[in-house]
């Protein structure tokens, strides 16, 4: 799965902010991959801090892999 977050600016006509993620955690989660889904947790907060420093609002979106 990705994991796509675009960052807008008002008054900008294209987005100022264009990030994808790959997040490659299973939905079920085992407790053995904790360590993982923590990664991925830090990934995605330091690409959405990224986002809201240089854009007025966000978009996130999943991205199904193979549709």
């Amino acid at each position: 799965m990705k994991v796509k977050i675009i960052g807008f600016k008002t008054g900008e006509l294209r987005p100022v902010f264009n990030r994808t993620l790959t997040i490659d955690v299973p939905l079920d989660i085992p407790n053995d991959v904790s360590d993982e889904l923590g990664e991925v947790i830090e990934d995605l907060g330091e690409a959405m801090q990224m986002a809201l420093t240089k854009s007025d609002y966000i978009s996130v979106r999943r991205i199904l892999d193979g549709v």
